[in-house]
């Protein structure tokens, strides 16, 4: 029956907990596929609902090795737990991919930081305000003006390049505050991906009766990515 189906699988977490490690376990590679010398990981967070609830319950954290082509590394939480590249396993030398969820510049800084003294590097995908950002010479980084100068004089690019920019991701407070180096890389959406995205966010702010951002509008027209790797 149902019921009893039900009692039989919440007496087996830990058959499955231990299960799951296995399989985890056993997919490592031995010889891991790398990319010009590092492996390269992706990590993501998804959220599950129980039957008749209006939120999120549970999260799954997700890290996927590339290199082997399974995961690595899943974790479960309640639905208080965000996504935060502090979940993911990357040995050092690797290079963890990651969507604007994990934009935090504290988290970035620590995950940068390898146990076996090679770091680790990160490309993660953010918006216009995730990250407090100044430029090399200490000055605040106007991420939204460099944005609408690309709109304005766009450069021929037939290779369809992205522009990118040294700049220093601020985390902390007052006296504690640190900088972390780091590179933007954005690249133009094409001008039907563009209007795509900016009236998504147009029927999302009518939606919950709110002034959209015209500062959201701008970004929407862009892929901008935070990342530790060099040129």
């Amino acid at each position: 029956s149902a019921p009893s189906l039900c009692d039989r699988l919440h007496q087996s977490v830990a058959f499955f907990s231990a299960l799951t490690s296995w399989l985890l376990a056993a997919g490592r590679c031995a010889t891991p596929t790398v990319w010009r010398g590092r492996c390269l990981h992706l990590c993501d967070g998804s959220s599950l609902s129980q039957p008749g609830s209006t939120g999120t319950d549970w999260r799954i954290h997700a890290t996927y090795d590339l290199g082997s082509g399974r995961f690595s590394h899943l974790e479960v939480t309640d639905g208080q737990g965000g996504e935060a590249l502090s979940r993911t396993v990357c040995d050092d030398g690797g290079v963890m991919i990651a969507d604007r969820g994990y934009a935090k510049a504290g988290e970035m800084a620590a995950f940068r930081t390898g146990s076996g003294g090679r770091p680790r590097d990160f490309i993660v995908r953010t918006g216009w305000n995730m990250l407090r950002l100044e430029s090399l010479d200490g000055k605040t980084f106007d991420l939204i003006g460099a944005l609408r100068q690309m709109e304005q004089a766009p450069q021929p690019d037939p290779l369809n390049q992205p522009r990118d920019w040294t700049v220093q991701a601020l985390y902390g407070r007052d006296k504690k505050t640190q900088r972390l180096p780091i590179r933007l890389v954005i690249l133009p959406l094409p001008p039907e991906k563009a209007v795509i995205a900016r009236n998504k966010l147009r029927r999302s702010a009518s939606k919950r009766q709110q002034q959209l951002d015209p500062r959201s509008e701008v970004a929407a027209g862009f892929m901008v990515l935070a990342t530790s790797l060099p040129a």
